[in-house]
């Protein structure tokens, strides 16, 4: 479609009022030139903006440059030419995984696609061996993988159900469940010598690294007496097998006599021996030789996983000597030194020692001069008992010589026995202190006190629940009845109220003030003041409970 050239009008003219151009014109009217100017300066441009309207075409020129943005998240819906360009360039840099949308990418999604599928030579043995070196032998992954399964395999068949041959236990080191059956199986490092009767054994074995030959412990549980073992390879060595103790195995007995029947000699782990004077003397005990023929009769018992590690506890059966058979001891040995802690004694509820364990020592001891931790019957020599008491039980808790605790409780009352207490400190004693008791008269100095709040306004709560309220009223008003709001509410019953003036403050003249209750939390405050003098200040006192 073309448009004529010759329409141009120059002229804007004036454009008319919005009622005339909503009126129109009348008959006979004679329309203005500058309307006229206007309506084809109009004309004439919307014929030029028609034309050129018509010849334009989406081309780069009319379209511009535009700018992607890869950081606009890609959305569902409508959007602007450099919005939509955004997005896109968004996913396509998700894709690629690159930084920028325009970054070409590592592989196509064709090559991608044909290594997917590959069946062989997919990756180099190199991939793979950082993670498992000398576990796999495959080449590729696809290789590695049926190696993997193949092996997982064979290890859930271990799950007791199928028999296993071995000639040498050293080479069962996958982790797995095996049944292991048959002498042969036990020819080679197995936890019992070769032909044994109780060949049978459920084995577990566990890896603890890839490499799975350095570092991997057995147990073995015999499928014939229950017994079990381990043992465990650290660094490609394996350690010698140990049999697990259970009730009827903690310990087994030495066919040995210690060298020269001493008790230092004995070394072996895990194992007892018993002993009789009747058959020689025994050295080296907590009560250091047992004499030949000296009527004792005992055990000794070894805990510890080695030689080198060994608890050992001494117990005496029988004794017809001064030896305690109720007394047990204890001792450790350092395999590394070769050197064997003291004899230490194991406290029992029934033994009296040092520290106080059981009933009290029943000799008669004087308080001052205690000096080890215990419980004690204790008389007056010497005047140490407090309160004029002729006995007591004393138990005494020393730290050192020189400090210590002691608690009295008196021994022989027809009444409830009194408690007394004192401290030693750099050696001297500090005066005994009664404990009062709910059955004594005298009760501590703060009994009373159940509350309290010591200031202008205050009040003291007492343990039988009396409560003194006190305050001052600062008179401003001269002549009035105040209402007071007291410190604390009475919580059953306002007994006493009272006031006076303020001593510095009051005119010698005629002035009064009274006090009376309003409620169990007010006092009403009075006063009546000779008009000569000053306003005074009121101090009010109240009784409650």
């Amino acid at each position: 479609m073309s448009y004529p050239d010759d329409l141009e009008w120059n002229q804007p003219g004036v454009e008319p009022t919005q009622a005339k151009k909503d009126e129109g014109w009348k008959p006979e009217e004679k329309p203005p030139a500058e309307y006229f100017n206007w309506f084809f300066n109009r004309t004439s441009q919307a014929v030029k903006y028609l034309k050129g309207e018509s010849e334009k075409s989406i081309d780069d020129d009319r379209i511009g440059n535009r700018t992607i943005s890869d950081t606009v998240t890609a959305t569902a819906g409508a959007g602007s030419l450099t919005n939509l360009l955004s997005k896109l360039g968004n996913m396509i840099k998700q894709i690629t995984g690159k930084s920028a949308w325009y970054t070409a990418p590592a592989t196509t999604l064709e090559a991608a696609n044909t290594h997917i599928n590959a069946t062989s030579g997919a990756h180099t043995a190199s991939a793979i061996s950082s993670v498992a070196t000398g576990d796999v032998a495959a080449t590729n992954v696809q290789a590695a993988i049926a190696e993997l399964a193949s092996e997982k395999a064979a290890l859930s068949s271990f799950d007791y159900s199928t028999e296993i041959t071995a000639t040498d236990w050293n080479t069962l080191i996958k982790n797995g469940k095996y049944y292991v059956i048959g002498a042969s199986a036990l020819a080679i490092n197995g936890p019992l010598p070769a032909g044994d009767a109780n060949h049978i054994f459920y084995l577990n074995v566990i890896n603890g690294t890839s490499t799975r030959t350095n570092y991997v412990s057995q147990h073995a549980t015999s499928a014939v007496t229950g017994n079990i073992y381990t043992r465990k390879n650290q660094g490609g060595t394996w350690s010698a097998w140990k049999e697990i103790p259970t009730t009827d195995t903690s310990f087994t007995k030495s066919s040995t006599t210690p060298t020269n029947r001493d008790l230092n000699n004995f070394t072996i782990a895990d194992s007892y021996w018993h002993f009789d004077t009747g058959s020689g003397a025994v050295l080296n005990t907590p009560y250091g030789t047992l004499a030949n023929a000296s009527g004792q009769v005992g055990m000794v018992r070894n805990h510890g996983g080695s030689s080198a590690r060994i608890v050992q506890y001494f117990d005496l059966y029988y004794s017809s000597g001064n030896a305690n058979p109720l007394t047990a001891w204890r001792r450790t040995y350092n395999g590394d030194s070769g050197t064997w802690s003291a004899w230490q004694q194991v406290a029992t509820a029934n033994m009296i020692t040092d520290y106080g364990i059981g009933t009290y020592n029943s000799g008669v001891h004087t308080a001052d001069l205690l000096d080890k931790s215990g419980l004690y019957y204790c008389n007056n020599t010497g005047g140490a008992l407090p309160g004029g008491i002729s006995d007591c039980t004393i138990l005494h808790n020393a730290y050192d010589g020189n400090h210590a605790t002691q608690l009295a409780i008196e021994y022989n009352s027809s009444t409830t026995p009194r408690m007394w207490f004192r401290t030693k400190k750099s050696g001297v004693w500090n005066p005994w202190k009664q404990i009062a008791t709910t059955d004594e008269t005298t009760v501590a100095a703060t009994a009373y006190d159940s509350a309290h709040l010591f200031s202008g306004n205050g009040y003291q709560k007492l343990s039988n629940g009396l409560i003194l309220q006190w305050g001052r009223y600062v008179n401003t008003v001269g002549n009035a009845t105040i209402a007071v709001t007291l410190p604390i509410t009475f919580p059953n019953a306002f007994l006493v109220p009272s006031a006076t003036l303020r001593g510095s403050n009051y005119y010698t003249g005629n002035s009064s003030c009274y006090a009376d209750i309003i409620s169990s939390s007010q006092i009403r405050l009075t006063i009546d003041e000779d008009s000569a003098g000053p306003s005074s200040d009121i101090f009010y006192f109240a009784i409650g409970y």
